[in-house]
């Protein structure tokens, strides 16, 4: 005999439903950008697509809920949802990461397509490369930056002896071997963090999202309206210990 049906609120579904593309969308975009390299745009490209996806719609979550506990639990219409913005004025790495992967959402996105003709707008390989050097200057010691400099150099030289690169990097252009080696390295060592960053900014809205559906708990409707959505960033760990080794997420 089957227990009795118990019928959760199309909001409160609609708003779970949100969180498993969120939390997928989350980590599988911070597990290619701590593992993506230039020599394999298609890992670059899928981190950017789902880190970009994941942090827009977190944000629009936090609009929502916020928007539902001001509002007698109405929900906002699609154009108040669609005007949502959140804007940033630090110089500082999760800056650089948020406004890029908000411009690659609002058009970067398209640039292969947009270029075909006429050169117009800024290349998002290009762009994202050089957030990673921007980390990596911030991050990697001058002791580990000469090694990895010095490694490259003796490497590339005893290749270019018996192959050709073929390799392109953020252009039109190949890179010598001794260019991709370096670049590999420093972009490897860079990712870690620049997924940290992210990490310490997803954090926040973790704590921020667990404060706010706290407040569920105590609305006294017969039915859930609001899924405790901090849940779905359970995973999030900012610790440097951590994060800086790990390489998979969840």
């Amino acid at each position: 005999m089957s227990g009795p049906i118990f019928r959760f609120s199309r909001t409160y579904s609609l708003l779970q439903d949100e969180g498993y593309l969120i939390y997928s969308s989350l980590t599988y975009g911070l597990t290619q950008i701590r593992n993506g390299v230039i020599t394999d745009k298609g890992s670059i490209y899928a981190a950017l697509f789902n880190t970009g996806i994941g942090i827009e719609r977190l944000q629009k979550i936090v609009y929502i809920i916020d928007y539902m506990f001001e509002n007698e639990l109405r929900a906002p219409d699609e154009k108040q949802i669609r005007k949502f913005g959140h804007e940033l004025d630090e110089d500082d790495l999760i800056v650089k990461i948020i406004s890029f992967l908000s411009n690659f959402n609002n058009g970067t996105r398209y640039y292969n397509f947009n270029n075909l003709k006429l050169q117009k707008g800024s290349n998002p390989i290009r762009e994202w490369c050089e957030i990673l050097f921007y980390a990596g200057t911030k991050n990697i010691s001058k002791k580990k930056m000469e090694s990895i400099m010095k490694m490259s150099s003796e490497l590339g030289l005893k290749l270019s002896e018996v192959a050709i690169s073929v390799r392109r990097g953020s252009d039109e252009y190949t890179l010598s071997h001794e260019e991709m080696l370096s670049a590999t390295q420093i972009q490897t060592e860079a990712s870690k963090y620049v997924v940290k960053s992210i990490l310490e900014f997803l954090s926040e809205y973790r704590s921020l999202l667990s404060r706010m559906c706290h407040k569920a708990y105590f609305l006294g409707v017969h039915e859930p309206v609001i899924p405790q959505m901090q849940e779905f960033l359970d995973w999030v760990a900012p610790e440097p210990e951590f994060c800086l080794r790990k390489k998979k997420w969840p």
